[in-house]
């Protein structure tokens, strides 16, 4: 290549970044995070708490992009206009079994992020059943300081008990549940499975009572405000 010919692609290749960056800084003016195109395009604010089907609810919505599991309180603080005129929705699910989901989501090895890397290697290490983990959890309080963890109530739920969702679905009756949501919003969708922790290769998980015991004192408000048994 002549010095001539490297100029120039060179040049080519500092406009296209500086075009990327230019729709990019656009696209946040427009959509700031936690606000993606699917919540202006349908006006809906989708609280995506970690392992309640939110990937395939996002992908419903037309969203393929990152997921995002911001709290009712980014997305208020982002843009407080369309937090207030935008339907407001989440998705909940029985303790237990987002726990044991989130057992074989590590144990298989996650999506490779920081996070996902050492729980796998802790659990993979030192041979942990799903019980080992829940105690390893509550010991280390990782439900204060991993949003996986966080309590399903932290995300919606403001000081005082006062609801910031309009809607809240059920894993366990997400058919039902998120039909009513493409109803109120208009939207022709389909709800697929995917994303889901790696059963396949990890097995079925049950917890034993004691387990289950501290996953109920852990998560006592979510139990007591979902009416979950």
């Amino acid at each position: 290549m002549s010095l001539k010919d490297y100029i120039k692609s060179k040049s080519s290749q500092r406009q296209l970044a500086l075009l990327r960056a230019g729709k990019s800084f656009i696209r946040d003016r427009i959509d700031p995070y936690p606000y993606r195109r699917y919540t202006s395009r349908h006006k809906c604010i989708f609280i995506h708490i970690p392992k309640v089907a939110g990937t395939s609810i996002l992908r419903a919505l037309g969203h393929n992009g990152s997921r995002d599991h911001a709290t009712y309180r980014e997305y208020k603080v982002a843009n407080s206009s369309k937090f207030e005129k935008y339907f407001k929705f989440t998705f909940v699910r029985n303790p237990v079994t987002r726990f044991e989901s989130a057992f074989r989501y590590y144990k298989s090895g996650g999506n490779q992020r920081s996070t996902d890397e050492y729980f796998f290697n802790i659990i993979n290490q030192y041979k942990m059943s799903a019980d080992d983990f829940c105690e390893f959890i509550a010991d280390k309080q990782h439900y204060i300081y991993t949003p996986m963890f966080w309590p399903q109530t932290l995300y919606f739920l403001e000081v005082g008990e006062s609801c910031q969702v309009d809607f809240i679905g059920r894993f366990e009756s997400i058919g039902e549940d998120f039909n009513s949501v493409l109803t109120k919003l208009g939207v022709k969708g389909k709800l697929e499975r995917i994303n889901q922790s790696g059963s396949d290769i990890s097995g079925k998980v049950v917890l034993s009572k004691n387990s289950e015991s501290i996953i109920r004192d852990i998560y006592q408000h979510d139990y007591e405000f979902l009416n979950y048994e």
